[in-house]
C-alpha cells in the first residue's frame, strides 16, 4: 500500500466541539436554526463534517452580509430563490402537538395559544413558517419546565 492510499483510507478528522459551537453561534447570530445549518452543510448531522468541511462552512457563514434573514444557498433540492420561506415540517408539528398533550392543555387552549402567540391557527393543516415553529416549540418546553417544576399552568400559558 502506498503512502497515498493509506492516507485517503485514514478516516478524516471529525468536527470539534468547538467548531460546532461556533457554527450554532453564527447561525444563530444569521437567524438560522439547527436544520437550516445541515442544510447549508449539505449534510444530515453536523457531526458528520470534517474539520476541514467545518472551517470552510464557518468561514463561508462568516463573510456573507451580515444581515439577521441572509440564507445560506439550499441544497439542489431545495427553493433556491432569495426570500423563500421554509415550511413547518411534519417532525415539528408533531412535536407541538406532542408538547400540548404533556402540558395538558386540551384543543381550544392549544388553538388559542397558537393564534395568539404566534399567528398559527391550525397546527395540524395549516401553513406556517419553521421558524414560527421552531419559536413555538422554544416556549412550550419551557413551559413544559416550568410545569414540571410546580409552577402554575396559567401562569406558563399567559407568560405572567
Amino acid at each position: 500500500m502506498t503512502q497515498a492510499t493509506a492516507r485517503r483510507s485514514t478516516p478524516l478528522k471529525r468536527i470539534t466541539s468547538g467548531q460546532v459551537r461556533a457554527l450554532h453561534a453564527i447561525g444563530r447570530a444569521r437567524g438560522l436554526d439547527h436544520e437550516a445549518l445541515r442544510d447549508a452543510a449539505g449534510v444530515e448531522s453536523l457531526t458528520h463534517l470534517s474539520v476541514t468541511e467545518a472551517a470552510r462552512l464557518i468561514e463561508r457563514l462568516q463573510t456573507k452580509s451580515h444581515r439577521r434573514d441572509w440564507s445560506p444557498g439550499e441544497p439542489p433540492d431545495r427553493a433556491s430563490a432569495r426570500g423563500v420561506i421554509r415550511l413547518a415540517t411534519e417532525r415539528q408539528r408533531n412535536y407541538i402537538a406532542y408538547l400540548f398533550d404533556q402540558l395538558g392543555w386540551d384543543a381550544e387552549k392549544a388553538a388559542g395559544w397558537l393564534q395568539k402567540r404566534h399567528g398559527i391557527r391550525d397546527v395540524a393543516g395549516g401553513t406556517f413558517s419553521a421558524r414560527a415553529a421552531s419559536e413555538a416549540i422554544t416556549q412550550l418546553e419551557h413551559a413544559a419546565l416550568k410545569a414540571s417544576h410546580g409552577s402554575s399552568l396559567e401562569d406558563v400559558s399567559t407568560g405572567d
